[in-house]
């Protein structure tokens, strides 16, 4: 009988280990890249897409995303306004949570110069 209730050292071995294929769209991938990486035929696996989502501070600009279908404000991102630099986490996750979307239609006037401001806008385009 086994007892083992966790993977064989080959099958956890196996899953930790990417494998890298060709593009299956050789006609728009560079041939530098074909030749430069290193690619193994196989002909049916499971395989791993590392994704990561990456939101550079200092460029001037407040990073949103989607998620679940849901616009959110990225929380450091929020110290590019001069006023929030010195914030700390927990206010700035408060204040990202606290946007809500608002659609305007094109040529809407959102804020105008010389009037008084009661929220701060993050314009998001697609």
């Amino acid at each position: 009988m086994n007892d083992r209730l966790s993977l064989a050292p080959d099958a956890a071995r196996q899953l930790a280990t990417t494998t890298k294929t060709t593009p299956q769209m050789r006609g728009i991938t560079p041939r530098y890249l074909l030749r430069a990486l290193p690619w193994v035929d196989v002909e049916s696996g499971v395989y791993r897409v590392n994704r990561r989502r990456t939101f550079i501070l200092g460029d001037d600009r407040i990073s949103c995303y989607s998620e679940g279908g849901a616009h959110r404000v990225v929380p450091e991102d929020l110290r590019e306004l001069p006023f929030l630099r010195e914030a700390d986490e927990a206010l700035l996750a408060e204040l990202a949570g606290a946007f809500e979307p608002v659609a305007f239609e094109a040529g809407q006037v959102i804020a105008a110069e010389g009037e008084t401001c009661e929220k701060l806008t993050v314009i998001r385009y697609l």
